[in-house]
Formats: C-alpha cells, structure tokens, sequence
C-alpha cells in the first residue's frame, strides 16, 4: 500500500499552526506569572536584568523558575532554548505585558459600566512630591448584580494646573 502524500503547504501550515500554539502557551505562563505578581504587589523585587543568576532573581524570574520546577514543560524549554534576545522575560516585556493586561481591564471595566444604570466619575487632584498635580480618576457604578462598586482608573498629570 501506498501512503498519500501531504502536500508541502499543508505541511508546513500545520508546523505553523503547532508553533503559533507553542508560543501562545509560553506567552499564557508569562502573562499568568505577571498577573499572579500584579495581584500580590511583587512585580518588582530586584534586578530583572539577568535572569540566568538566582542570587540576582526578582520575583518575577523566580516565580517563572518556580512554574519550571512545579512541571512547566514548555516554559522550560523555552527559557533554556530561545535566543537571548527572544525569552521575553525582560522588564521591558514585563511592562508591555502589564499594559496589555491594563487595557483588557478597562475594556471589561468600560462595557461593565456601559451596561450599568447608573454611574459617576469620582476625581480627586493632588500635588505629588515634586510639586506636580497629579488627578486621581474613579468610577462609581452599579454592576448588574445591583451591588455599588468603586474602581480606580488611573493618575494623570496635570499639564496646566487643575483649575477650569
């Protein structure tokens, strides 16, 4: 018998497709170990310039290790095989990925509101340590379970002073 024979695009659509998969994995333990450390306030503890000495670790190179050692297959693999330059565990991806989570939240926070009866915006301005006007933005709102929820939106710096 005679096996048919897969043509070459579909061959190499289907490595694509394992790969797209592969990294969608290895970035989920990344963006899962960056909320974890955003929910606990420990993002940042040390350096996170060299992930490759423990003594050095921050929380978030440790947390990473500590999933490798729980099992994370494909995490290690990855930390061991990527190039230097493609781990994606810099602090510079940490911040990418801590505004990426940012902008889901208040997405979800904005259609949560939109279907809300009722809300109101609670603002705030104070100057902080170098004399800068700093305008804290709150929501106020009913959520659909009728229960009243506060939730912070964010500091924004007062160009041109805070009076109309």
């Amino acid at each position: 018998m005679r096996q048919e024979a897969v043509p070459i695009d579909q061959q190499l659509d289907t490595l694509l497709q394992q790969q797209i998969a592969k990294n969608r994995e290895i970035l989920s333990s990344l963006f899962k170990t960056v909320i974890f450390c955003g929910r606990n306030n420990i993002l940042r503890g040390r350096r996170d310039n060299d992930p490759t000495d423990e003594t050095l670790q921050a929380n978030f190179q440790a947390l990473l290790h500590f999933r490798v050692d729980s099992g994370d297959q494909l995490l290690e693999s990855h930390l061991e095989n990527a190039p230097h330059n493609a781990t994606y565990v810099s602090k510079t991806i940490q911040n990418e990925i801590i505004t990426t989570v940012g902008k889901f939240i208040l997405d979800d926070l904005s259609r949560e509101i939109r279907e809300s009866k009722y809300f109101a915006i609670l603002a705030d301005e104070a100057a902080d340590i170098s004399n800068k006007e700093n305008l804290s933005i709150c929501l106020r709102f009913v959520d659909k379970n009728q229960a009243i929820r506060e939730e912070f939106i964010g500091f924004h710096i007062c160009e041109e002073g805070t009076s109309g």
